[in-house]
């Protein structure tokens, strides 16, 4: 065991972090190092400074086995970090699929944004995380759920060369019509990146919601 496990279990650290949060920062034996630390009565869901909780840093790190004695025990599945962040969103970006099915299968909220409008699914199509955004839509995420800005997770991912992504999100629905605050469509941002792998998928899209 690390150090850490010594003295106060529930000491703070300069950035706000728990002996808890500092475990899951590493990987080889972060499982057990948790378990410990839950069992000598840590604070399953003390945050950082930035309000990130260990559950978020599991997702984020993508530690399954973590991730899923946290909610086991009790973690709350839907806190936010200081800029609305969830644990969903961090799994959804990492793509870390057990950990959202853990997650969506104790409750977590799919449609829940981000203080600028974003949604797990948006961050599944940032990355490219193209079987954790069809798992989200096919469960019922909003696939034209827009951000402030007027951006959805068709254009995400369009803007990202996620050309497997954009396929799945048509295929859910995603309205390749809409337009972002700068009157935008998904196409004009894959072709303004010239990228006609994408652009001819969303061009596809387009003409077969039109007949």
């Amino acid at each position: 065991m690390w150090q850490i496990l010594s003295g106060n279990r529930r000491a703070i650290y300069g950035d706000g972090a728990t002996a808890l949060l500092l475990s899951i920062q590493h990987k080889d034996g972060a499982e057990e190092e948790v378990q410990a630390l839950l069992l000598k009565g840590a604070n399953i869901n003390a945050a950082n400074d930035k309000g990130v909780t260990p559950l978020m840093k599991a997702a984020d790190e993508r530690l399954a086995g973590v991730a899923k004695a946290l909610i086991e025990r009790g973690a709350s599945i839907d806190a936010r970090d200081q800029a609305g962040h969830t644990a969903l969103m961090f799994a959804a970006g990492s793509d870390a699929r057990d950990i959202v099915d853990a997650l969506l299968a104790a409750g977590a909220q799919m449609n829940a944004k981000n203080d600028n409008g974003g949604t797990a699914l948006m961050w599944a199509a940032r990355t490219g995380a193209t079987d954790i955004a069809e798992r989200l839509a096919g469960r019922g995420a909003e696939v034209n759920a827009a951000t402030r800005t007027g951006m959805t997770a068709l254009m995400v991912a369009a803007e990202q060369g996620n050309s497997d992504t954009v396929r799945t999100l048509l295929a859910r629905g995603a309205d390749p019509a809409r337009t972002n605050q700068d009157g935008r469509t998904a196409l004009m941002l894959a072709e303004a990146k010239r990228d006609e792998a994408t652009a001819l998928v969303l061009r596809a899209g387009a003409h077969a919601k039109s007949h």
